[in-house]
């Protein structure tokens, strides 16, 4: 626009040159400069955006994220009367208060696993998972756990987590590398 209105393009076009090739170069140095910054910016944004979210959280709630999204599934972590719980599920609801195929995984104060626990579906409510079609083997020394196992058709294991702080947990969508993409897609 300010080369239409110091006329520079009405003299170019009258030296024969036209308009379109005259812009050319502009566009491709633009283009040049936008690849750059998607090549190697990127990547340096997405991990400062990562890095401020793992002190906000260690800050916020003293750990890092509650959760973790990879190739095995969902991934959660949670505090319960007895200690920490793992959890990791092979599917979950958008919201991740739903999670399907989901393993428990109970730890005791000093970090030593206290029992496995498999179910079909969990929902979360207020202060507790509700599982449905569970199996639950103990898991302590001198002890075979799958003679031990116990099935329920339904069982509720205390919760810390809210909805809110699950969705919290989840990485900015600014906190993903563009080579990093199809691999957190897929």
């Amino acid at each position: 626009l300010r080369m239409a209105r110091t006329s520079e393009l009405v003299i170019t076009r009258a030296a024969g040159r036209s308009a379109i090739r005259s812009l050319g170069s502009p566009l491709v140095v633009a283009g040049f400069i936008g690849v750059i910054a998607v090549t190697l910016f990127n990547p340096i944004v997405a991990a400062t955006s990562e890095r401020y979210e793992y002190v906000a959280d260690t800050l916020r709630y003293g750990q890092r994220s509650v959760l973790s999204v990879s190739s095995e599934g969902v991934w959660l972590r949670q505090t319960s009367a007895d200690g920490q719980v793992v959890v990791n599920a092979r599917g979950a609801s958008e919201n991740g208060t739903e999670l399907f195929d989901v393993t428990f995984l109970t730890f005791d104060d000093v970090g030593r696993p206290i029992s496995r626990i498999w179910a079909e579906n969990a929902q979360l409510q207020v202060g507790s998972w509700e599982l449905t079609n569970t199996k639950n083997w103990p898991i302590s020394l001198g002890l075979n756990p799958e003679v031990n196992a116990e099935f329920h058709k339904s069982f509720t294991l205390t919760t810390d987590l809210t909805p809110d702080r699950i969705l919290e947990g989840f990485r900015a969508p600014s906190a993903i590398p563009i080579w990093d993409l199809p691999k957190f897609i897929f």
